[in-house]
């Protein structure tokens, strides 16, 4: 185990890093890194020079005569017979180029000492470009903060030196390092500061947090600007108005010198973290910190700043950002007119980026924005909260009401006919009379609504509710006709909205030529003057059929496709959808790697609040639990999607449910058969083949199992499902297939669970085998255990299908 060495200032250095350190000065002759104040630079090569080397000095930019200091400490080792390390601190402040030059001329002699004579550099800023020579010739190796962060485990190790485990249970002790973790976040300085704390007799962590940061923000207000020019310190303070920015949002807030500016503080510091090609990020640390300074401006300043920073995220489309700076900036107007622009053009995301921000509204401004009321009643029917809904609706129709007293149709009017279309609660069958009547209702009165979001309550566009067939006998006789009532509605939304949901349609009727006849014409229609939400909708849908054929490489290239093109316009809003449709793709041929950092990365928290427009992600992510073999946890997911289906009657996803929680069932070797069979025949009313068969592997055993006998299915249907699943059952063998590790049964416990198979019970066993009762019973706990089986059933299911018989 790693030991850890603390210098009077609580600064670690790990045995791992004094050996890297070590082997790259024999390697390279000199090292430099650099990292920000509070990393403890200074103390950790100290102390690394006072443990490895016998004869070092250290020496500061900083110090009168420096270079004639170095020179002569160079001359005096030159033929020294021990590794001797010279350190140089302060590098960022070396500005003027003769220096420069000198400083170049005296390291290039250190080779002339053999190799004992080595040198470590220490700097808040990047290498500089006098010294990339040395770099490039590999005289010099570039180590920066990263290895100054704390670990978890050095921690742990540096509060145990420090005595603060004394009398603690085991798991107080994994909450105080938890505690440190979450403060410091693996920043030096910052776990000094906790120590310090920690010594005085704190352990409530608010109390805590709230003394580290202050300790910190003190330390740094003493340490960190004390050679700045006056122009550094204020654009720091006013660029901390941003998380990430590129030149063009710095020049928002600092004018045309943003660059020179920028260049210059770079040059003395490692403040930014820099992201080819064009983004900066100042630490996060050193972030909250600028802030608490900014807090010092004048109102009228901060309120420039921040309202300058929120049209630059504005423009770029990160809304949320701009939000939090409209916020700042106590510009409410600015947040209703982004709050509803979000609801009229980010579907139901919206409400995560902007449900806080409207609670900063005062009431009267539903007033002077009746849009407002729209939002709200959006929002509410978003988060499922249908009573809260209908009554911002009902304000909303009352404003109508008002409107038209006073002789005229105005805004009211138009947020009310929109509303009606986009709520998502609904059957479809409200959503189709809608349509027809409001289209009509439009075109008489010459209303111009904005784009209307399909995605929460059309037909079907990925995993909606594929009622589309219900409405009529005949889709094609219906498609011309909701075609021109989607399109008058609508607007750019509609363009290719149709083919989508007709291409879906014949896709699931596995009608798969004409499917992607329709799929493509809408793709390129709405590649030519639609939306890329309806692009990604075609795309998925062509997705499941290219999967269908065994294409699973080619639906996964076309997700990519798509993917990279909403990163690059920006339009993060389908990106969720997008992930979780190529973590589909990763089940299907069982990549669990990539299952796995989907998981990790992109995955909702089935925990958190509830949004409708997560129910694609959440059922992937209970797919993926099942591939895991974490049931409980998918059917904590498919419950919360249950009451989603119920109530707004979402008959398609209620389908995808019954089937993942009967394969659940028959895997735990519980009732299965009911839920299994309901599913079915809501399947056979529109009629849908692959929302069944591409279940493939994971759903043929059940098919194969069930008696269709007695259950009035038609063997038509049960013909063309078969045929299909069998397909997906060979294309792909892997999907979401049940895992069973378990230990090697002995010689007895074989015998006992082919007994039971036979439906002996534990006296008929003991029995036919010559043994006790509870010798038996001793055996079928052990099988269990080791078949991870909950019970009898469950265990002889197992074995069966590994072949144990």
């Amino acid at each position: 185990m790693n030991k850890i060495y603390v210098t009077e200032k609580n600064i670690a250095i790990s045995e791992e890093l004094e050996r890297e350190w070590k082997n790259q000065l024999n390697q390279f002759g000199m090292i430099y890194l650099f990292a920000m104040t509070g990393f403890g630079k200074s103390s950790v090569a100290e102390a690394f020079a006072e443990r490895k080397f016998s004869k070092w000095t250290s020496i500061s930019i900083e110090e009168e005569g420096f270079l004639e200091k170095i020179e002569d400490y160079l001359i005096k080792n030159k033929n020294t017979r021990v590794r001797t390390l010279l350190i140089l601190d302060g590098l960022q402040w070396l500005l003027e180029e003769p220096a420069q030059d000198k400083l170049v001329e005296l390291l290039a002699n250190l080779n002339k000492g053999q190799g004992k004579l080595q040198c470590l550099l220490l700097s808040r800023a990047p290498l500089p470009i006098y010294l990339k020579p040395f770099y490039l010739t590999k005289q010099l190796v570039i180590v920066n903060k990263e290895s100054l962060w704390l670990e978890k485990r050095h921690i742990q190790m540096l509060l145990k030196k420090e005595n603060l485990f004394d009398n603690l249970q085991k798991a107080e002790i994994e909450g105080l390092v938890r505690l440190s973790m979450n403060i410091t976040k693996g920043y030096p300085i910052a776990l000094c500061s906790i120590i310090r704390t920690l010594n005085e007799g704190y352990r409530d962590y608010e109390a805590i947090d709230k003394i580290g940061r202050q300790d910190l923000f003190h330390y740094l207000d003493r340490t960190l600007f004390i050679r700045w020019q006056k122009r550094q310190i204020e654009a720091m303070i006013k660029l901390s108005a941003y998380s990430k920015f590129n030149l063009e949002m710095a020049e928002g807030v600092l004018g045309e010198e943003a660059k020179e500016i920028i260049d210059s503080i770079m040059v003395i510091s490692s403040f930014f973290i820099f992201t080819p090609p064009d983004t900066y990020e100042i630490h996060r640390f050193f972030l909250q910190f600028l802030r608490v300074k900014q807090m010092a401006l004048p109102k009228e300043e901060r309120v420039l700043i921040y309202a300058n920073a929120g049209k630059c995220y504005e423009k770029r489309r990160e809304l949320n950002e701009a939000l939090r700076c409209y916020k700042e900036a106590g510009q409410v107007e600015k947040i209703a007119e982004l709050v509803i622009y979000l609801s009229e053009n980010v579907d139901g995301d919206f409400i995560k980026n902007s449900e806080v921000y409207l609670k900063e509204l005062p009431k009267e401004m539903e007033e002077k924005f009746p849009k407002l009321l729209g939002v709200k009643t959006l929002l509410f029917s978003y988060q499922m909260k249908v009573e809260e809904s209908s009554l911002y609706l009902q304000k909303l129709k009352k404003k109508v009401e008002e409107e038209k007293k006073k002789g005229g149709r105005g805004e009211a009017l138009k947020v009310y006919v929109r509303t009606l279309v986009a709520l998502p609660h609904g059957t479809s069958e409200d959503v189709r009379k809608k349509l027809i009547f409001l289209s009509k209702y439009i075109l008489r009165y010459g209303i111009c609504i904005e784009n209307i979001i399909p995605t929460g309550n059309m037909p079907s566009v990925i995993n909606g509710g594929l009622d589309f067939s219900k409405w009529s006998k005949n889709d094609k006789i219906l498609y011309p006709v909701m075609k021109k009532a989607v399109e008058a509605v609508i607007g750019k939304e509609s363009v290719g909205l149709a083919e989508v949901c007709m291409g879906e349609n014949l896709y699931e009727k596995n009608k798969k030529t004409e499917a992607m006849s329709y799929l493509t014409r809408g793709l390129s229609d709405a590649n030519y003057k639609g939306s890329i939400r309806i692009q990604y909708a075609a795309i998925g849908v062509m997705a499941r059929n290219f999967q269908s054929e065994g294409q699973a490489d080619t639906a996964e290239g076309i997700l990519i496709n798509i993917r990279d093109k909403a990163e690059e316009i920006g339009f993060k809003e389908i990106l969720p959808n997008i992930h979780a449709s190529l973590a589909y793709c990763a089940l299907l041929k069982g990549e669990t790697n990539k299952t796995s950092e989907w998981m990790e990365s992109y995955a909702p928290n089935e925990h958190q609040s509830f949004y409708i427009t997560d129910r694609f992600c959440l059922f992937t992510k209970a797919r993926v639990y099942v591939s895991m073999g974490r049931y409980m946890e998918a059917l904590y997911i498919l419950n919360i999607l249950e009451k989603y289906t119920q109530l707004y009657h979402r008959n398609y996803l209620q389908i995808e449910i019954n089937l993942l929680k009967a394969i659940i069932l028959f895997r735990r070797g519980e009732e299965w058969e009911e839920l299994f069979l309901v599913a079915v025949k809501k399947a056979t009313e529109y009629p849908y083949i692959h929302i069944i068969s591409d279940q493939g592997a994971a759903l043929l055993p059940l098919w194969r199992k069930f008696d269709w006998n007695s259950s009035e299915i038609k063997p038509a249907y049960i013909k063309a499902v078969t045929s299909e699943l069998k397909k997906m059952a060979i294309y792909y063998p892997n999907y979401i297939k049940e895992k069973h590790d378990f230990e090697e049964l002995s010689k007895k416990e074989l015998e006992v669970i082919r007994l039971i198979a036979e439906g002996c019970t534990n006296g008929e066993i003991a029995a036919r085998l010559d043994i006790s009762t509870a010798t038996v019973k001793f055996h079928i706990a052990n099988l269990l255990k080791k078949l991870n089986a909950e019970n009898r059933i469950m265990a002889v299911k197992i074995a069966s299908e590994n072949d144990l018989f």
